[in-house]
């Protein structure tokens, strides 16, 4: 393959030539609205066939990540045409849901999907910098702005900290506030973003096509006395959000 890109013999073509579209829609060289080079054009440009060019493409339309116009040609794909826009959590002290969807004059709704203890979770313990036999509360969500569903969240937070969290109803209460109120508001966020096909659960609690590309954004945050008080996964709908700020896309299915 050309174009600085060499052949690996071991990797369908097809699966190289979308990781490359991929890598420039991700540096921005192809960005959202611009036409990509046309399947002769790219396959000059990288040593394969048209067959090999259309198939990468095709796949990267059913992802999402781009779209086809009749007698125009292949486009990259807004991700998003509307509305909330969640680089406005920057703005505000409390980055939780409830209180950016206050700042944008709108209304926050929770359904609880599940409230539970969890223990032995070796991957959820290294993000909370505790011991893997140590316990840990684990809240599933689905966040709604008014009765349309936004974004599909799993929350983690230690116990030791919080020993009175499953009391509290958190389809009503934000979390963030309970937080707060036991002294361990997150201040401070490593937040990762990126873009991946949404999986089978967290499609149909979005109420999209399974596959399509959703925002994935994880983050783990400190509270004032740098403990890790939460680790936080979401899957953002792209039908609702726009994301002002660089994004990487991913190939994994499904989260946490």
């Amino acid at each position: 393959m050309n174009g600085n890109n060499p052949i690996d013999y071991r990797m369908h073509l097809y699966i190289q030539v979308q990781d490359i579209i991929l890598k420039k829609i991700e540096n921005g060289e192809y960005f959202a609205g611009m036409r990509i080079p046309s399947e002769r054009e790219l396959a000059q440009t990288y040593g394969v066939s048209r067959v090999t060019v259309k198939k990468a493409i095709e796949g990267l339309v059913e992802k999402g990540l781009l779209c086809r116009r009749q007698g125009k040609g292949t486009f990259v794909n807004e991700l998003s045409s509307r509305k909330l826009d969640m680089s406005e959590e920057e703005k505000i002290r409390d980055t939780g849901f409830t209180s950016l969807m206050a700042y944008l004059g709108s209304e926050a709704g929770n359904k609880v999907l599940f409230s539970q203890f969890i223990e032995d979770d070796k991957y959820i313990a290294e993000k909370l910098g505790i011991k893997k036999e140590d316990k840990v509360f684990a809240l599933g969500r689905v966040r709604y702005e008014k009765d349309n569903p936004v974004m599909v969240q799993y929350a983690y937070v230690p116990f030791a900290m919080f020993p009175d969290i499953e009391q509290y109803d958190f389809s009503k209460l934000s979390l963030y506030k309970y937080m707060e109120s036991k002294g361990h508001l997150p201040v401070k966020f490593n937040v990762n973003l990126n873009l991946q096909a949404c999986g089978e659960k967290e499609a149909r609690l979005l109420g999209i096509p399974e596959g399509k590309v959703v925002y994935f954004y994880s983050n783990s945050s400190v509270d004032a006395a740098k403990n890790i008080v939460e680790y936080t996964e979401e899957f953002l709908n792209p039908d609702v959000i726009v994301v002002s700020q660089y994004v990487k896309y991913r190939k994994i299915n499904s989260g946490r």
